[in-house]
């Protein structure tokens, strides 16, 4: 995109600034930019040249799909720290508008990790459903349950405040049914 003759994060990155109106793209960038070939850059374009890098579908015009894959979803988080806070924060908002419920279960990883205090745990449920989300301890001893409840189809988070909690690790998981999930985060104070 960016006329390196590679696509990558920073591709990426430089397409997400035009979109928030923070580094506007040259003629030819955004020429390149528009993956799905309808004349303007947006959204859709961020989530084709992503699928690309990752290889789950070809960015082309007439064949850019607004598809966001568990993969895709990974990729995006992944740009928090080359964003501004708002920038990143509208960035997913509109990621997540634009797509179609999710295909299947998936547990994040937290963000900030590690955390002093707060993190946010993110997940996707591909249906309604009673959802339980909790935090334990080292020694497998749950600290606190986040979500306990029938939730939409769709893309979730909530943010887990430890500032009662010592330093420490600690693991996170998301139980739907007979799937379950964890990961593992760091409390550093």
């Amino acid at each position: 995109m960016n006329g390196n003759g590679t696509i990558d994060i920073q591709d990426v990155v430089a397409v997400v600034r035009h979109i928030m109106e923070t580094a506007p793209l040259t003629p030819d960038e955004l020429t390149r930019a528009d993956c799905n070939g309808n004349g303007e850059v947006n959204i859709v374009d961020v989530l084709g040249i992503i699928n690309a890098i990752l290889g789950v579908r070809q960015c082309a015009p007439g064949a850019c799909k607004a598809a966001l894959t568990t993969e895709g979803m990974e990729f995006l988080e992944s740009l928090e720290s080359q964003l501004t806070a708002d920038d990143f924060a509208e960035i997913m908002a509109l990621a997540k508008t634009e797509t179609q419920v999710p295909v299947e279960y998936h547990l994040s990883q937290n963000c900030p990790n590690p955390f002093n205090p707060a993190t946010t745990i993110a997940y996707t449920l591909p249906e309604a459903v009673k959802a339980r989300v909790e935090i334990f301890n080292v020694l497998g001893q749950a600290v606190d349950v986040l979500v306990d409840s029938e939730q939409e189809a769709g893309y979730h988070s909530i943010q887990w405040n430890a500032s009662e909690m010592p330093s420490g690790v600690y693991f996170y998981r998301l139980t739907v049914g007979d799937f379950s999930a964890s990961k593992r985060m760091m409390l550093v104070k």
